[in-house]
């Protein structure tokens, strides 16, 4: 999978959060009334769809499980049809699709990050071996939260790319071990 469609999943899964959060507790006759959350709500929905365009055909066959045409044809109509969308359907599409494909892309980004993690570990096994522990300790920190699910992965990676640069600054690991650790687990390029 290419850099670009990884970091449109994570950016779908932030615009999937935004509307459920904006949407949180309200009633279908709430949402109705309230202009700025359907606004909102519309606005990150089309969002998602806008993001499906980083997605390579390989992918959206690799994961046809996801209703990608449905949720293109969901921005399309959003964006050139604003005034004739039926409030009902995107409340369903809240209340039910939005929820599901969050579950789906949360998958995909798992299993991405499980596949990268094998086949760098296979390449560079050699420069990954003399890592401080400190640092070791730190990525499986990273892959375990990423593995749960935990809200707290952004502070583990946040943690990583602090621990990687005092490691090579402190000259504890070399320039390449540094470039192809954030590669690996933090997916710089």
């Amino acid at each position: 999978m290419k850099s670009k469609e990884y970091i449109s999943f994570k950016k779908m899964i932030e615009y999937i959060d935004k509307s459920l959060k904006y949407t949180e507790g309200y009633t279908f006759k709430q949402f109705c009334e309230d202009e700025k959350t359907i606004d909102a709500t519309l606005f990150n929905i089309s969002q998602i769809g806008e993001l499906v365009k980083n997605i390579t055909k390989e992918t959206m066959e690799q994961y046809s499980n996801i209703e990608w045409n449905m949720i293109k044809g969901l921005r399309n109509r959003i964006v050139h049809d604003y005034e004739g969308i039926s409030l009902k359907s995107i409340w369903y599409v809240l209340q039910n699709d939005v929820i599901e494909l969050k579950d789906n892309i949360q998958k995909i980004i798992i299993n991405e990050d499980n596949k990268k993690n094998d086949m760098y570990y296979d390449e560079n096994i050699k420069i990954e071996f003399l890592i401080p522990k400190y640092l070791q300790e730190n990525i499986d920190n990273l892959i375990q939260a990423r593995k749960e699910e935990r809200l707290d992965v952004d502070c583990e990676e946040e943690e990583l790319i602090s621990n990687i640069n005092r490691a090579y600054y402190s000259k504890d690991i070399t320039e390449d071990q540094a470039k192809i650790l954030r590669k690996k687990y933090l997916w710089w390029n």
